[in-house]
């Protein structure tokens, strides 16, 4: 019995010994800027699939990004956000990051701290942001309802739990060069 349980505890370990994200957190955050790193010269990564959903006009149904799809007499335009997609910060304020993942004007995303500690540790992730208690976001000029999904379990309700993350080897190679100035004399 002890055998399969040291067995398996040794797989649990391996596995997690090779995660090559990590999540980004408010701890993390501290440290990164405690070392003078620019969060917007870091790649960002969303940890699950985000699908963001809105209903539009017959006449913009074929203009707008994503697919559209026609259900119920609606146009339905859902623009994809795929689980590991790359990102990048482009405005970072206390609390709150917006990544973009594509390009174009109001193409980013609000990551916002949890309002509670969600981790055993204490730890508060930045997760995707949505207006108040809705799940409603803002995107490219138009608000869409978000709705995420972690293998099989559909989020819709409130916030999406969509969190932000960042490659391990990002974080361990940080560096900083620092010197210090000689100073000049008068001639």
């Amino acid at each position: 019995m002890n055998a399969k349980f040291l067995f398996f505890a040794a797989l649990i370990l391996s596995f997690s010994a090779c995660t090559t994200k990590v999540y980004f957190t408010e701890t993390l955050r501290h440290a990164l800027e405690q070392k003078k790193v620019e969060l917007t010269r870091l790649q960002f990564y969303v940890d699950r699939d985000v699908e963001l959903i809105r209903v539009v006009h017959s006449s913009q149904a074929a203009t707008n990004a994503g697919k559209v799809q026609l259900e119920n007499g609606k146009y339905i335009n859902i623009i994809d956000l795929p689980k590991g997609t790359s990102g990048v910060c482009t405005k970072a304020d206390s609390g709150r990051v917006e990544v973009s993942f594509e390009s174009g004007e109001g193409r980013f995303l609000p990551f916002g701290l949890e309002k509670k500690t969600a981790s055993a540790e204490g730890e508060r992730y930045y997760v995707l942001q949505t207006q108040g208690d809705s799940i409603k976001v803002d995107y490219a000029g138009n608000r869409y309802t978000a709705r995420t999904y972690s293998g099989y379990e559909q989020s819709v309700g409130r916030g999406t739990q969509a969190r932000l993350m960042l490659k391990k080897s990002q974080v361990n190679k940080m560096t900083v060069e620092r010197r210090k100035m000689s100073g000049r004399r008068v001639e």
